[in-house]
């Protein structure tokens, strides 16, 4: 879930798939690891503390913008990352997105930044613990995904790479309709 500009100064709350998506989603998975395995996962208001605070000190730390700086760089990569005389819930208000689902990952370029990147990984073990020992993601097909393959029962680990490629040629082939 993002929140999109949808005019000036106006943001919507919307599901799309920016291409920080993966990244942000990597971070927020590393810090809720650090939080519980620092203690902090006895109780949700526990948890929502420490989180917030680990939330706060890494974004210090990666110099956060202001909500104006933010809203300086929308601009910035409007045509590059996103369209902004496109309105949801026109798909290719997104124009990029990144379909590489690798679990050690730099954030997707931007020309004009000068900070340098910041490299996230996930490890397979953490305090002696085996990640995919410890849960699973598990998506169930829905009525609306027929032209996927059907798996056994869901789409697990080893399927979710080769449904973002099967996503990544359907809106390559879906976009340059849309810009004929």
């Amino acid at each position: 879930m993002v929140w999109l500009p949808v005019g000036p100064r106006v943001f919507r709350r919307d599901f799309r798939f920016f291409a920080e998506d993966l990244y942000s989603n990597l971070l927020g998975a590393r810090l809720a690891i650090n939080v519980i395995l620092s203690g902090h996962g006895g109780s949700l208001e526990d948890y929502n503390q420490a989180m917030d605070a680990a939330l706060k000190q890494v974004l210090t730390r990666l110099l956060v913008a202001t909500r104006g700086e933010t809203e300086a760089m929308f601009q910035q990569i409007d045509g590059d990352w996103w369209n902004s005389h496109r309105r949801v819930p026109d798909k290719f208000l997104v124009l990029k997105r990144n379909y590489d689902l690798q679990e050690n990952r730099l954030p997707t370029p931007v020309p004009f930044e000068t900070m340098p990147p910041y490299r996230l990984t996930m490890p397979e073990q953490v305090g002696g613990f085996r990640l995919r020992d410890l849960g699973e993601l598990q998506i169930y097909p829905g009525h609306d995904m027929q032209a996927l393959p059907v798996p056994a029962q869901y789409y697990g680990a080893g399927a979710f790479q080769g449904l973002a490629d099967r996503a990544h040629e359907a809106d390559k082939t879906q976009l340059a309709r849309t810009e004929k």
